[in-house]
């Protein structure tokens, strides 16, 4: 696969971890709800109604697309399409991850989801293999703690 759409499809999925509710739909400084740059408002004015469509509440990532242009968002799984016991483990194992520093999430992230080895994630982050590794290492060493 060649670099550059690797590290767009990357990108686009990089942010899951990062989700924060409460940053959704508010402005912080006032609490008028926010429309974001002209894409994003766009985006938001033609999926009022698709409530499995939650745009990126950073509001930072939008692209030029081929077919027009691509505003980052996230796809909503509703609890009740989740097998009780699969919902469990995934939410605890989120749970446990979103404590972790941002940077160990994501070497955490483009191991376990795209399969890369310890050398290809510390070139494209430009980080040192010996960080890679710790950071997959605390990732494992969070998963693996009882929650209390």
């Amino acid at each position: 696969m060649p670099f550059r759409h690797f590290w767009d499809r990357l990108c686009a999925a990089c942010a899951v971890v990062q989700q924060t509710p409460a940053a959704q739909h508010h402005h912080p400084a006032g609490g008028s709800t926010r429309q974001g740059p002209p894409a994003v408002a766009l985006a938001r004015s033609l999926y009022p109604d698709h409530s499995n469509i939650v745009i990126d509440p950073l509001e930072t990532e939008s692209r030029l697309h081929p077919d027009g242009f691509a505003v980052r968002a996230w796809v909503l799984v509703p609890k009740g399409d989740v097998p009780e016991d699969r919902f469990e483990a995934i939410s605890t194992s989120l749970r446990k991850l979103a404590r972790l520093p941002p940077d160990a999430r994501q070497i955490f992230f483009l191991a376990t989801s795209y399969g890369l080895r310890v050398q290809e994630i510390a070139s494209l982050l430009g980080v040192s293999p010996r960080k890679v590794r710790r950071s997959i290492l605390t990732a494992i060493a969070a998963l693996d703690t009882r929650e209390t």
